[in-house]
């Protein structure tokens, strides 16, 4: 190692070392402190980075090390350790730095890896690699070959710059509306109090509901449902009827806004469309088993009244579970600095954006339900957003002149030391990929799209399977045929069973490998006049014998 050139396994070895350095300081400095790369020093650290980048590439561009910063070798192991950092991130749950962690688990930031040292040092030096990259293809520009290149690389850079220090920046609040009061002061997530440029006032809450569910409840240890049958009935409009376990469950009466009353000992509910109702369904019972009868109301109550159950014998009860929430949205109005008044309609995952904020329906009182006279909502401003779009849009770009300016082969030079036709040479490798196990698919256009692309009008074209349970070969397309040749090879070499080749030991594809053999491993076709020189009914298929994975097709076309 370090013996030059250097390669793959000096790559490895710098973040190796990043990542020891890293949990060193993680144990010993604690998380990094993203706040305090808040506005103005992040800016100030971009210009550093790039200035400084820019200055060591022309004042150590003969250093050996500074040449291999933008080398692949380089490159390959970085992006590998931070995908393998995200992977873990995707798989663990991620805490906020706010949050604290005991343990070892907290000391060395597995469930905070974004504030983590290792992270952001094994991050960093990836954003090093993405910059000297980009120096080094910028001063020695070529522009057909360099605009996709380097729009694709700024972009990714500044993305991956203003997304990460940028963070710092990013605010989210939690705001508490309620009806008729404007709100104008949020809680941030340390508990402070922010005073806003804008105020919310909840005009009006409305909540959509689902159905309420019946379900047996034990009446000594208070367990929800028992045994193996239907555990629940989903009392909509159209459900009259149901059973859970030994009892069939009839539906005579729902009110979806009711009120309790009592009568000396019995209790009832009526109609009740006022604050505070609450939904209630008289039922009859019946047990299948002992024919034992019973009826009564069952409700799940709220802030105002009490749920209630009915008793089916000395174990089981029948209740309501509380009703869940289907939609919930808020009419609001917004009061901005500039003396505007916006009136806006604030749901679940559609935010409403006003200067900057964007403000998402989180919470309301759970306790009161759709009688709930306030709203939570949470704001959040990224003022970096902007940039990081543009880092997306470049990228985006990148890809569109990719296939604009590399798509298009370059038209071969004429010999100028003599006048004969320079020989040309194409190669492609096709990626084919079936449903079945056996298949014939027409490749003849895959083909036609590789010749245009070499510019070779005169030659011969070869295309062949790369594999030895594929086969590439010429004839009609007409799905008849397809199935006559299915039957046929079936006959010759049927697939089981397994036991009849002596192949077929830690595989089982024995026959396969002898369809290939008789439909034969690759074709080779005539160009004239920049076209395969077919026969009327001729195209080109790649038949499959053992697919459902990937597989390869190589085409290589030679002539002038």
């Amino acid at each position: 190692m370090w013996n030059k050139p250097w390669g793959y396994k000096e790559g490895v070895a710098i973040n190796a070392g990043l990542l020891i350095i890293g949990l060193l300081l993680q144990v010993t400095a604690g998380e990094v402190k993203f706040e305090l790369l808040s506005y103005p020093v992040n800016f100030f650290l971009h210009v550093i980075l790039i200035l400084g980048l820019t200055a060591i590439h022309f004042l150590f561009k003969k250093s050996y090390f500074f040449r291999c910063i933008s080398t692949l070798e380089f490159a390959l192991p970085t992006m590998g350790f931070v995908v393998i950092l995200v992977i873990f991130m995707g798989l663990t749950p991620q805490f906020q730095s706010d949050v604290k962690i005991s343990g070892l688990i907290g000391r060395f930031g597995l469930l905070k890896m974004l504030s983590a040292w290792y992270f952001v040092l094994i991050f960093l030096w990836l954003i090093i690699i993405l910059c000297a990259v980009i120096i080094r293809r910028i001063t020695n520009f070529r522009l057909k070959k360099d605009i996709p290149f380097l729009l694709n690389h700024l972009g990714l850079f500044i993305a991956l710059v203003c997304g990460v220090l940028g963070s710092a920046d990013m605010q989210r609040l939690k705001l508490t509306a309620s009806v008729g009061n404007p709100e104008w002061r949020a809680i941030d997530n340390k508990q402070n109090i922010v005073e806003l440029a804008l105020a919310i006032e909840l005009n009006n809450f409305t909540i959509e509901e689902y159905p309420p569910k019946l379900v047996l409840i034990d009446n000594e240890t208070g367990k929800i449902g028992s045994g193996k049958k239907s555990k629940s009935i989903l009392a909509d409009e159209k459900t009259t009827t149901g059973n859970l376990n030994d009892w069939q469950i009839t539906i005579d009466k729902r009110i979806d806004n009711a009120a309790m009353i009592f009568s000396g000992d019995t209790v009832k509910y009526v109609e009740y469309y006022s604050y505070g109702s609450t939904c209630a369904i008289y039922v009859n019972v019946l047990n299948i088993n002992t024919l034992y009868q019973n009826e009564g109301w069952v409700s799940c109550g709220n802030f105002m009244f009490s749920p209630k159950a009915l008793k089916l014998d000395e174990k089981t009860s029948l209740i309501m579970l509380p009703l869940e929430p289907r939609r919930y949205v808020s009419d609001v109005t917004i009061f901005t600095q500039s003396e505007k008044e916006i009136n806006a309609i604030i749901e679940v995952n559609k935010p409403l954006k006003v200067e900057g904020w964007k403000i998402y329906q989180v919470s309301y009182d759970e306790k009161r339900g759709k009688w709930s006279e306030i709203s939570v909502f949470e704001l959040i401003r990224d003022p970096w957003l902007p940039a990081v779009y543009t880092g997306i849009l470049m990228m985006m770009a990148g890809v569109l002149s990719m296939i604009i300016f590399i798509s298009k082969p370059d038209k071969p030079k004429p010999n100028r030391l003599n006048s004969k036709k320079i020989m040309k040479t194409y190669r492609k490798e096709i990626l084919i990929n079936t449903n079945q196990r056996r298949e014939f698919i027409n490749i003849t256009s895959q083909i036609q799209k590789c010749l245009r692309e070499s510019g070779i009008k005169e030659g011969l074209l070869l295309c062949n399977s790369m594999h030895i349970t594929s086969s590439v070969f010429i004839n009609d397309d007409e799905s008849g045929l397809h199935k006559d040749f299915e039957g046929w090879l079936e006959k010759l070499a049927p697939e089981k069973p397994h036991s009849q080749y002596l192949h077929n030991g830690y595989e089982d594809n024995a026959d396969a490998h002898l369809k290939r053999q008789i439909m034969g491993r690759e074709v080779i076709v005539a160009i004239t006049n920049g076209n395969l020189d077919f026969g009327t009914w001729e195209q080109i298929f790649y038949g499959e014998f053992d697919g459902m994975r990937t597989k390869r097709v190589l085409v290589k076309i030679v002539g002038e």
